[in-house]
């Protein structure tokens, strides 16, 4: 008789394996928009730090733009 324990990752495993895994294509493009978030993220803490408060939409917006435009 199997232990609970391999009951349990027995049915973790066949849960799992219902949902399809990302293609080499997906992942790429996944981990770029994370990244594009992350450095947005970072502007808007600069941003904050700069204004000393938590920037607006229009603030960020603003600030990303301009950034872009630099590089």
């Amino acid at each position: 008789m199997p232990s609970p324990t391999t009951d349990l990752v027995r049915s973790y495993l066949k849960e799992i394996g219902r949902y399809p895994l990302l293609t080499p294509e997906q992942e790429i493009t996944n981990a770029r928009l994370v990244q594009q978030m992350m450095a947005i993220e970072q502007q808007r803490q600069a941003i904050a730090l700069q204004l000393n408060r938590e920037p607006t939409n229009n603030n960020s917006q603003f600030a990303i733009r301009n950034s872009q435009l630099r590089t």
